[in-house]
């Protein structure tokens, strides 16, 4: 099939034409034809123009899923209107939020919803019985596939709302030009995303471009969804992989009728994938992948049991898209090397509302030689296989600097699920200053018994134990937000502990643990393990340390609790060590206290103990060279010329997604100065400060040899400085 991009209402109004008697929506015991809803469709259009609604102008729709509901897109989109679905169960705060940025010329919703909905504007009632403006009826305009057709909301990670611009052609080539996913006037799509997510787009048009029906579900809860799949006879569904998840595991019956499952939003679970298929052998499974900037769907792979023993693929591009793996430098990377995945296509999207610096910033020009048109740069890491397969890796804006290492939480997560008895699993940071660490939770697999201290001991034996959990829950189910995505928020909010009160000072045992589980943020320290292993690092000893000498009114060595970190061996050592002075009490007043944290990275050397090392044994770092290695311009044939120098390790390892800087960006900073962003973040760690959340004032004092790198690689490259400036 030669596919054409098209605009939603012509492309609504042939499948209208040609399936005029059959059902559209089923909703419960309501049937409504495509006939019935075309005529609807045109009465909220007729609304609308009579409003002054011209082509381009934002028009909020504020309801549930219901007939209705369909019927008034419907006619937003006929009278050129772009759509702005706004969720009346939002706070206040956000709706407002949206509002201000969309300013919608008129709000459609139902009767139902108008008090939940604070001044909802030019409002049109579509379950009211729209009339017709007395006069001559106006003109319907003729819509270009370029045209915008939604704004869709998404928070992102700032939590402040952005809206993605999708035009006509990215919705349409989504519903009807990839087979894997094309739908036929036999099916039955479950409509179950909620207005306002990415995904509706593809449940609404998906059915009705093909002369299927849309069984609008009433709500997410376990049984209503299960009522809807089985009442409707639903055969085909689209869920975030978390409420998927929950289905199979608890009303995996009502999946019977189902010929095609799609999940995406989230990691797909292998257990859950394994148990589904041993149930349906016939269903066509599809992990998916595609952020709201590429219209929900941009790569696909079909789940099947060759698929089970490791990490399910989000698989290849499809019909319309192209998946691209881009290095640093957004130069294309070949199959097996890791890059961020970004998207070209018929999907993508217009850019962001409002963000001229944000849509620059990911909404690039093609840097393939030539080729022309817009990617979508998503953020995410990942790898395509040598058959073609794309394997996702997580978030590169989850990657996080803890204990001295940089993780990427994501990998975290990966490493869990693939524990044996492992269905599914979630990570994340909570905590401020030194109790900030990494909490963990796990779902067991069907019949499986998890340990999670063992589970962490098992991962420990392959990974460094500071780039684990601190530990580990063990739950049923992980709570989901509206959306159906795993909520982390709500997952780790209950796990920041209250402080735990101090013993007496003469049950030393107690004191200890006490200590140590309040620094940890820990409701109690862990019975027989070292500090070490309940999740602390070097700079939560040494905090210990200074609350355990003022706990006690005692001084001892630093060096006792490296040699003796468990509870009962550390009380021992505290009762025979000899007794120093006193703690002084801290004076009382009004005088700052300088906190000073350090990082070095020298020749030989990227951490303050190695520095210290290398000095104290009288190492050399220069590195000899073979001189045809040297870049320098001496006189190599001078006497004193040697053909040595000193050498940084790992220079090109810097994360310019973490310092929010563009690739481009990145790939021409002087490495010396990434280096420096580097140092300045160690120092601010070994001084226990978040930048982002201090209130205190930070200084930064550096010392650095002179830098020749704009000269000798920059300055004489002026096409590659014009290439480089011509974006500011």
């Amino acid at each position: 099939m030669t596919y054409r991009p098209d605009s939603l209402p012509a492309a609504f109004d042939r499948s209208a034409a040609r399936h005029a008697g059959r059902t559209a929506i089923l909703a419960g015991a309501t049937r409504v034809s495509y006939a019935t809803l075309k005529a609807q469709a045109e009465t909220v259009t007729r609304a609308l123009l009579d409003r002054g609604v011209r082509p381009g102008d934002p028009v909020a729709l504020a309801a549930a899923r219901a007939p209705e509901t369909v019927a008034a897109m419907l006619g937003i989109l006929r009278a050129g209107g772009i759509v702005v679905p706004l969720d009346p169960s939002f706070a206040p705060e956000q709706i407002d939020a949206i509002r201000a940025d969309a300013a919608p010329v008129a709000c459609a919703l139902r009767r139902a919803d108008a008090d939940r909905l604070p001044d909802p504007g030019e409002a049109i009632l579509i379950d009211a019985g729209l009339a017709e403006a007395p006069g001559r009826r106006r003109p319907v305009p003729r819509l270009d596939p370029e045209a915008p057709a939604f704004l869709l909301y998404t928070s992102g990670t700032t939590g402040r709302p952005k809206g993605v611009l999708l035009p006509h052609r990215a919705i349409h080539a989504t519903a009807l030009a990839d087979p894997l996913l094309r739908l036929g006037p036999g099916d039955v799509m479950l409509g179950l995303a909620p207005l306002s997510a990415d995904s509706a787009t593809w449940e609404t048009f998906a059915p009705l471009l093909t002369g299927g029906t849309l069984a609008p579900c009433p709500d997410a809860a376990l049984d209503t969804i299960a009522d809807t799949l089985t009442g409707a006879g639903v055969t085909v569904a689209n869920w975030y992989a978390g409420l998927h998840h929950l289905m199979i595991d608890h009303r995996p019956e009502a999946l019977s009728g189902l010929r095609l499952s799609v999940a995406g939003g989230d990691v797909m679970s292998v257990p859950h994938a394994r148990k589904l298929l041993a149930r349906y052998p016939n269903l066509v499974l599809v992990n998916d992948f595609g952020p709201t900037e590429t219209c929900t769907h941009s790569l696909a792979h079909r789940v099947t049991p060759a698929d089970l023993d490791g990490a399910i693929p989000v698989g290849r591009a499809l019909a319309t898209e192209e998946a691209l793996i881009l290095g640093d430098d957004l130069s294309v990377l070949p199959a097996g090397e890791t890059g961020q995945l970004a998207i070209a296509g018929t999907g993508v999207a217009l850019g962001y509302l409002n963000r001229p610096d944000e849509t620059a910033a990911r909404f690039i020009p093609d840097p393939r030689p030539g080729r022309t048109g817009t990617i979508y740069l998503t953020g995410d890491l990942a790898r395509r296989r040598p058959d073609g397969a794309h394997e996702f890796l997580g978030r590169a804006d989850r990657q996080v600097k803890l204990n001295g290492y940089r993780i990427e939480l994501d990998a975290v997560e990966a490493l869990l699920r693939a524990a044996p008895g492992v269905a599914d699993a979630a990570v994340a940071v909570v905590g401020q200053g030194t109790a900030r660490a990494m909490e963990g939770a796990v779902i067991p697999a069907a019949g499986a018994t998890l340990d999670p201290g063992a589970l962490l001991d098992g991962l420990a034996a392959t990974t460094p134990r500071g780039m684990l959990p601190r530990h580990l829950r063990v739950l049923d189910a992980f709570p989901l937000t509206a959306a159906g995505k795993v909520d982390r928020k709500a997952l780790f909010a209950a796990t920041a502990a209250a402080p735990v009160p101090p013993p007496e000072a003469r049950d030393l045992p107690a004191t200890i643990a006490a200590v140590f589980a309040e620094v940890l943020g820990l409701p109690a320290f862990p019975e027989g393990a070292t500090f070490f292993e309940a999740g602390g690092a070097s700079l939560h000893l040494i905090e210990a340390h200074a609350r355990l000498e003022a706990r006690l009114g005692r001084r001892f060595d630093l060096t006792l609790l490296f040699e003796a970190p468990r509870v009962a061996d550390l009380a021992r050592r505290l009762d025979t060590a000899p007794v120093a002075a006193p703690v002084a009490a801290p004076k009382t007043g009004a005088g700052a206290i300088a906190v000073t944290g350090m990082a070095v990275r020298v020749p030989g050397a990227d951490t303050l103990e190695a520095f210290a090392d290398l000095t104290r044994s009288g190492r050399s770092a220069i590195t000899r060279l073979d001189p045809a290695q040297m870049e320098d311009r001496l006189d190599r044939g001078a006497p004193g010329y040697v053909a040595a120098r000193g050498l940084l390790d790992d220079v090109a390892g810097f994360d310019a997604g973490y310092w929010k800087m563009l690739p481009a960006e990145a790939a021409k900073t002087d490495p010396q100065a990434r280096v420096f962003l580097d140092l300045c973040l160690h120092a601010l760690e070994d001084a226990a400060i978040d930048p982002d959340r201090t209130g205190a004032r930070v200084g930064v004092v550096a010392g650095a040899s002179m830098s020749t790198y704009l000269l000798q690689n920059l300055m004489h490259d002026r096409a590659g400085l014009d290439a480089f400036t011509s974006g500011y």
